[in-house]
């Protein structure tokens, strides 16, 4: 097992049934789809990677993970047959919502499921949803990919034999065992760059909860194809990626809600250590802790200028398992927070649409109600501009002030 496979099943055994950890995706599927050819390129995919059929067993309180044999993982399908189209819809969004919020069990799995809802004849909803220990955001493309690809072999009646990755997953957790006595220096580093770390404190609507419940909701925004232009030709001049310009805004708005001299905010790191591991699924992201310094009244650039120099500094450092890092910085926990950082932001890669022959697709954002973190911004581009997915915990904040936020946060960047 990969270090956060480890922190991800200790997570499950104090909380069991959490659904923070599950990762979803739907699409919206219309015209003549084959329902014999995707339940076929269903199995063949969880077939084809490891990570897909493994359970994670308790063996004298440790978990141990076991690869299952092939043939356990069906496409569940239902009907919706309401006669308004309107409520047709909404139902099947409720069936992806429910679906995508009952917990797994790690050690029975499966710990991936795939829901196919059938509206009318040309109409579909596909969702699939992936507990957290066998997969990350990059590894969702790949599962969509696959089942696109073995989904238009089996329409065009090509049935052949499965071939598996050249490596799988259970190589990387191999890999990063045996890198275990390299990361020394680094986790020095990670311990002096720890020290004293400041709490972020958010004004909050509600008392915080003595331990998480990790309830979540979701708030969809974007920005204008014109203020991200902007912001590319911002990143093209100051020699910055678009990350480090969403940080340094955050922090910025972060700074006037809370008066601190430091905001501290998670990011994810991919984790890949090479090119052998880029098409493999699995948990491979890394989350790295950033300390921006916001004293001293900086200007935009002068605060985009340390963020660039922060992020340099700590990407060097992001293979060190997070859980490593928390670790060697032996502080205090605090049951009632995440460790080391509440709130994040990252710049994601949108899962791309799967490519079924003869139908069109739609990606359909799902809410999925559970969410491990305080407050995190999730940003992607798409051709109408930035997208922004900001989850927040429902016992601390109403959807107002998560509102001001971000509107806040459009007004620092149209201002950068």
């Amino acid at each position: 097992m990969s270090a956060a496979q480890r922190q991800i099943w200790f997570v499950d055994q104090l909380a069991p049934g959490l659904t923070a950890y599950n990762t979803a995706r739907a699409f919206r599927l219309v015209g003549a789809l084959d329902t014999k050819s995707l339940e076929a390129a269903v199995a063949d995919v969880v077939e084809r990677h490891e990570i897909l059929r493994t359970v994670f067993r308790e063996v004298g309180g440790e978990p141990v993970p076991l690869v299952l044999p092939p043939g356990g993982q069906r496409l569940t399908t239902c009907e919706v047959d309401t006669p308004s189209v309107v409520d047709r819809e909404q139902h099947a969004l409720n069936i992806v919502t429910d679906h995508v919020r009952q917990p797994f069990d790690l050690a029975a799995g499966p710990l991936i499921r795939f829901v196919l809802i059938r509206l009318d004849a040309e109409t579909h909803i596909l969702a699939f949803v992936v507990h957290h220990i066998c997969t990350d955001g990059w590894s969702m493309r790949f599962i969509v990919k696959d089942l696109a690809d073995r989904y238009n072999a089996h329409l065009n009646g090509h049935k052949s034999q499965i071939e598996p990755p050249e490596v799988q997953f259970a190589d990387f957790a191999d890999w990063q065992r045996e890198k275990r006595g390299d990361n020394e220096r680094d986790l020095e580093f990670w311990r002096d760059y720890l020290a004293d770390l400041q709490t972020l404190e958010l004004t909050t609507d509600r008392r915080r909860p003595s331990a998480p419940t990790y309830r979540s909701s979701l708030i969809s925004g974007s920005l204008s194809p014109e203020l991200t232009a902007a912001l590319h030709l911002l990143a093209e001049r100051s020699g910055a990626s678009m990350l480090m310009i969403l940080t340094t805004a955050f922090a910025a708005v972060l700074a006037r809600h809370t008066r601190q001299s430091e905001i501290v905010l998670g990011t994810a790191a991919a984790g890949r250590p090479g090119p052998e591991f880029m098409d493999v699924i699995g948990p491979f992201i890394n989350m790295l802790v950033l300390r921006n310094d916001v004293s001293g009244d900086p200007t935009f650039t002068e605060l985009l200028d340390r963020t660039k120099a922060l992020l340099l500094q700590v990407w060097r450092r992001r293979h060190v398992p997070f859980e490593m890092v928390v670790a060697a910085t032996r502080t205090e926990r605090d049951a009632s927070r995440n460790p080391l950082f509440q709130v994040g932001i990252q710049l994601l890669e949108r899962t791309p649409e799967p490519q079924f022959h003869g139908v069109e697709t739609t990606w359909l954002g799902i809410d999925a109600g559970s969410h491990p973190l305080d407050l995190s911004i999730s940003a992607y581009e798409t051709a109408d501009g930035l997208q922004f997915r900001v989850e927040f915990a429902t016992d601390l904040f109403d959807r107002s002030r998560v509102h001001r936020l971000m509107s806040h946060l459009e007004l620092v960047l149209r201002a950068a």
